[in-house]
């Protein structure tokens, strides 16, 4: 009996821990083995059942998710994840069954931004650095940021339709090869004897804007430096071709009403000193030798110039202010090429002028109006040639020297 009264003592003190239900339930077991209780203990117990309606049945509390266990071990495969990671690891409850969602976040990666970088175009965080880009690519240290990483040809053209450090100077040449094609051959002489020196204009007028447009829109493809090497090449021979084809009919004009000999001299040196000026581009080792390669040509050109001002050779007059202009706008042009071996303004400003205002930037712009202004010298010239007789002009050359002598 002792023993079943400790028992049932252990059970009242075990539920007064867990509730005033689980003591009653204690009193009953207590009270079935013959405990004698007190008459208000013996109330207690009998008014149990009317007490159970009274109170109205508690809410069962929604069941917490259990915690997966974590535990240590000394083994060498233990997992070795740092604790931030642990505690920054969430579950998510669904509407409906409060279940937890066991799904892990995706993070994102620089390789996703990258990929959706390249189907929708670079953003400005994916552009490089240049310190990022490859040594043969580091030309213009003070270019600092927007170069495009290497990319594939269909890479090369997407960067067409995104902004970087080469825009300005794709679009810049990319415009004039539309407008040259679209419009200038409809306004050559083909039908009127000059059908070579129409190809030399046409061709000379689009042949650096295509060397120039492919150099930048593909200088960062992805197939290494020979490659690179072998872009810039083409683009100097589009510049060689503009020197020399495209500035024949400007020389030819110039020594129309010359005797055959001293005017097949000239084209002949012209031409010579043009193919020295693309034996020089080719072979150039910097930035000053490749702008400079063309100085000869130039001063041929700015001589006969010169002459043609004094009226002492051939070429229209209402060409004069656009062959002047042609002159003057290459010779600005030498002077933005050696600007551009300079670094300026970029020299001055690192990083302020990394998209747009640079000195390739403005050397682009220059050279434009120069080809601009050699096409509509050349426009007046053809007229001038359709319609000149050497004879009539000779004998009104020969009377202004003549008073000029006097």
């Amino acid at each position: 009996m002792d023993q079943d009264v400790k028992t049932a003592t252990s059970l009242c003190l075990a539920a007064a821990a867990m509730g005033e239900s689980a003591e009653y339930f204690g009193l009953y077991m207590a009270q079935s083995h013959g405990y004698a209780f007190e008459p208000q203990q013996q109330q207690q117990l009998h008014s149990q059942p009317l007490q159970q309606q009274q109170h109205p049945k508690p809410e069962v509390a929604t069941p917490l998710t259990p915690l997966t266990p974590t535990t240590s071990t000394s083994s060498t495969n233990a997992s070795t994840t740092p604790t931030s990671a642990l505690l920054t690891s969430t579950t998510t409850t669904t509407s409906t069954g409060g279940t937890p969602s066991s799904a892990p976040a995706t993070p994102t990666t620089a390789s996703s931004n990258a990929s959706s970088g390249s189907s929708a175009g670079l953003t400005p965080a994916q552009l490089l650095q240049w310190q990022d880009m490859p040594q043969y690519l580091q030309f213009n240290p003070y270019v600092l940021r927007g170069y495009r990483p290497l990319q594939t040809f269909k890479g090369c053209l997407l960067s067409l339709f995104y902004w970087h450090n080469e825009t300005i100077n794709i679009l810049t040449h990319a415009i004039p090869i539309v407008y040259i094609l679209a419009i200038v051959p409809g306004l050559m002489p083909w039908d009127r004897g000059y059908r070579f020196l129409s190809f030399c204009h046409v061709f000379g007028s689009v042949a650096p804007w295509c060397g120039s447009f492919v150099y930048h829109l593909f200088m960062n493809i992805e197939k290494g430096e020979n490659v690179y090497y072998r872009l810039l090449k083409l683009d100097m021979v589009g510049i060689w071709v503009s020197q020399s084809f495209g500035a024949l009919p400007l020389v030819t004009a110039t020594t129309l009403c010359f005797t055959p000999k001293l005017k097949w001299f000239i084209i002949v040196s012209y031409c010579l000193l043009s193919l020295w000026g693309l034996y020089k581009a080719l072979t150039a080792s910097s930035p000053w030798q490749r702008r400079l390669c063309f100085a000869l040509p130039f001063s041929m050109r700015s001589v006969l110039t010169f002459l043609r001002i004094q009226g002492l050779v051939g070429g229209s007059h209402m060409a004069l202010s656009h062959v002047y202009l042609q002159v003057q706008v290459d010779g600005v042009s030498i002077l933005g090429g050696a600007i551009g071996a300079m670094r300026i303004p970029e020299k001055w400003f690192p990083g302020l002028v990394d998209f747009y205002l640079n000195s390739h930037n403005i050397m682009h712009v220059l050279v434009v109006v120069a080809v601009y202004s050699m096409h509509k010298a050349t426009i007046r010239d053809f007229e001038w040639m359709s319609m000149q007789t050497c004879n009539s002009y000779s004998n009104n050359t020969e009377d202004t020297l003549t008073h000029v002598e006097l």
